[in-house]
């Protein structure tokens, strides 16, 4: 049975079977790309994991037809990810993990997600912090300048969540291949050290929250930056935002 996921998402929008994301005639959206068990194996605690063969869907470049030239115009992307509520071993399920590129000479580009449906664990990581941001539908979570993350499942429902970025940059794997995934695993037993790493800053966790003056309240992302994208300027120029945007991880 569909799940409708119009009004949280701003977008005719329905979870449908098999994980399958189910669009209104007037979205656009580039080709879903599944992420397979075989991929993620680089940054699993438990590389002999054998299943699932597929492990969460990207949906990229999601846009009413009507506001393809807003985007493409203003330089954003909106995706949608949906990610089930499986396990990977004695992990939850989550996404590889990735860092930005620099959006300028010391900054990298920042980036906001919003779930849709389920909740997550988003934990985020530089040279000397880690933390863990936990949201539920309708919430929105802010990725600074120069951090690093992936995103856990840490519950059976279906995790579908919406991201808006800058829409040319390229995200950076390498950083989580070599470590074998993030600083962290999350386990049915709790939080484990990734050993790869040398140094564990005490992992720190947050509620997500709102951040009214940077364009994200209450409304949902998309219709949010459809009504004034100006506010989200600070996505593709960071650089003056910066103090601000580590703010929302103090």
């Amino acid at each position: 049975m569909a799940f409708d996921l119009s009004q949280r998402s701003g977008l005719p929008l329905q979870l449908g079977e098999g994980f399958a994301l189910e669009f209104g005639k007037d979205v656009s959206h580039a080709v879903m790309t599944p992420r397979r068990l075989l991929g993620m194996k680089h940054v699993l605690l438990d590389e002999t994991v054998d299943q699932p063969d597929e492990t969460y869907y990207m949906y990229r470049d999601v846009c009413l037809e009507a506001d393809k030239d807003l985007f493409r115009g203003k330089g954003f992307r909106y995706d949608l990810t949906v990610v089930p509520g499986l396990m990977l071993g004695r992990e939850f399920n989550k996404t590889y993990g990735h860092f930005h590129p620099l959006a300028s000479a010391k900054c990298s580009y920042p980036e906001v997600y919003e779930v849709l449906n389920g909740q997550a664990h988003y934990l985020l990581q530089d040279r000397d912090h880690a933390l863990v941001v936990e949201a539920v539908a309708g919430d929105k979570v802010l990725i600074p300048p120069n951090y690093g993350h992936v995103t856990i499942n840490p519950g059976k429902e279906t995790l579908v969540m919406s991201n808006l970025v800058e829409r040319t940059f390229a995200s950076e794997y390498e950083a989580y291949k070599e470590k074998r995934g993030g600083i962290y695993y999350e386990t049915l037993q709790g939080w484990v050290e990734n050993k790869k790493y040398l140094h564990h800053p005490s992992l720190r966790f947050l509620k997500a929250q709102a951040f009214p003056e940077l364009g994200l309240g209450s409304e949902p992302l998309y219709k949010a930056f459809v009504a004034a994208p100006e506010k989200l300027e600070w996505l593709r120029k960071p650089e003056a935002f910066q103090e601000r945007l580590l703010a929302a991880v103090k």
